[in-house]
């Protein structure tokens, strides 16, 4: 194990770690048999250790031998580096049967909640698929969601319960990510695994499975978990699912140089996400992607074998139609949104706002164009990706539409449906996107979008007129001419398999 990434995880002060050394010290001269003292003193020397590095800014050697043993066994049992002992939120936890477990680690950072900002589409797709049927049709299970997060100890709690012990309850398990946390913004997961795999493993003894579960990984960050062996044992008996999402691959394929820093992830970033996802590809039975372009990816650029890649859809019904509705005859009021990240096409939207800002004047109509792309630290308050956010408003000032173009907080998902309902139509105008759920969202408070081609609900949409190409400079304008001049109904139709039936037996043959 790396002890030295372990001590450098710790992450606190020398003056924090002041009374743990002396806490320490006290357990070791109150030990009473050799063996307890003997354990004691190596705490006294990692703390030590942790100590001298916070405050020396590098590490120390110590002469005689620093056994990782117990360290592991801290790690294995409790997940930590003391003996934290896990929470229950409630005993029922202990012996609820799940029936399938999703490794959530980089997309399920907190809590889903409704008066929170919306993190990511992941985190809302996973929370469709726990309502699922399981194997069999109208049967249902119980499902855990695995995840790194800010907590001292492990921590198990109900996200929602059912009051049948037998169904449609989700745990959440919310692991410490202390190291987890280090080692992703160093880009060295792969020399965290042997700790981080403890940790998860630990995390696993806690539950019951049912016989012959389900394991569903979500994004590249699961694929540590096939570095234990002790892990591997537990997955033999399952079903295992990958759902990569963002796609690494394919983004680390597309990406240009030029715009890879304000990017989702940095090139470093990128590689290592490619990794474990190609690892998880050739492990998994099935691997769910959400576009024909994803699929064909897989297939002929890192030539995947065909029959374990699925294109699914998380459209809830078959079809969607949605009559047009201007919502407000005295000004066009577009509204977008969605991580602070190149490849979400902001740039490229406000290119096209002189151009529309122009169409509404001839048309006798004000123009606003909202983005929601802020999101702020929960614990520090500091803006994230500001120098982002920073370049966006210089481009927009730089367009000379600093009065037509708003760029605001990320809101809940429940405001989010309500900021839509009050626009004349939503905007997608993402450059690379393997889904995207905001126009459900739309769909959902009666409004149409105009969706980029370069994203996999494209496919879905029926009437082509609302599909435009982001990179093409007045593809959009003329979209939105057309649907000024013409109006036509919104039509998404699901042309994949629904999401739905991803846990069926039937649909793993």
């Amino acid at each position: 194990m790396n002890i030295d990434m372990l001590v450098e995880s710790v992450g606190m002060t020398a003056n924090e770690l002041k009374p743990f050394l002396i806490k320490e010290i006290d357990e070791f001269l109150e030990a009473d048999k050799y063996q307890e003292k003997y354990e004691e003193l190596h705490d006294v020397v990692f703390a030590l250790k942790a100590l001298a590095y916070a405050h020396l800014n590098q590490h120390i050697r110590i002469d005689w031998n620093f056994s990782p043993k117990k360290m592991e066994y801290r790690l294995r049992t409790y997940a930590t580096i003391s003996k934290s002992v896990p929470i229950f939120s409630s005993n029922l936890i202990r012996d609820i049967p799940i029936g399938i477990v999703h490794f959530a680690f980089g997309c399920f950072k907190r809590p889903w909640s409704n008066q929170n900002p919306v993190k990511n589409g992941t985190e809302y797709e996973i929370l469709m698929l726990t309502d699922n049927e399981y194997k069999r049709t109208n049967q249902r299970t119980n499902h855990a969601i695995l995840t790194f997060d800010r907590v001292s100890s492990i921590e198990y709690s109900f996200l929602s319960s059912s009051g049948n012990r037998s169904e449609r309850n989700i745990v959440l398990v919310k692991i410490p990510d202390f190291l987890y946390k280090y080692a992703k913004e160093r880009c060295n997961l792969q020399g965290a695994e042997q700790a981080l795999t403890l940790q998860i493993e630990a995390a696993l003894t806690n539950l019951v499975l049912l016989g012959n579960p389900i394991f569903h990984f979500h994004s590249w960050e699961s694929g540590i978990v096939l570095s234990s062996e002790c892990i591997e044992k537990i997955l033999m008996n399952g079903k295992k699912i990958f759902s990569p999402y963002l796609t690494i691959s394919r983004l680390n394929f597309v990406a240009g140089d030029d715009h890879i820093k304000q990017s989702t992830l940095d090139r470093n970033e990128q590689n290592m996400a490619q990794f474990y996802e190609s690892h998880l590809v050739d492990y998994c039975d099935i691997t769910v992607v959400e576009s024909t372009n994803d699929k064909e990816f897989y297939e002929n650029e890192l030539g995947k074998k065909r029959d374990t890649i699925s294109v699914i859809s998380f459209s809830k019904k078959e079809r969607y139609e949605v009559r047009p509705d201007k919502n407000a005859n005295k000004i066009l009021n577009f509204i977008t949104g969605g991580r602070a990240v190149h490849e979400k096409g902001y740039f490229e939207l406000c290119k096209e706002v002189p151009l529309l800002v122009e169409l509404a004047k001839q048309k006798g109509l004000g123009f606003n164009l909202q983005i929601l792309c802020k999101e702020y630290d929960h614990l520090t308050g500091t803006l994230k990706r500001n120098s982002f956010i920073e370049s966006l408003q210089k481009h927009i000032d730089s367009l000379g539409v600093t009065d037509f173009v708003q760029v605001e907080n990320k809101v809940s998902l429940d405001q989010l449906r309500l900021e839509i309902s009050r626009a004349s139509a939503l905007i997608v105008p993402s450059l690379y996107d393997p889904y995207c759920l905001m126009p459900h969202y739309a769909i959902d408070v009666n409004r149409i979008s105009f969706v980029s081609n370069k994203t996999g609900i494209s496919e879905n949409i029926r009437s082509r007129e609302y599909v435009f190409d982001p990179s093409s400079l007045g593809s959009l304008h003329y979209a939105i001419k057309l649907w000024l001049e013409h109006p036509s109904t919104f039509v998404l139709e699901n042309v994949h398999k629904n999401f739905s039936q991803l846990y069926l037996e039937d649909e793993w043959h």
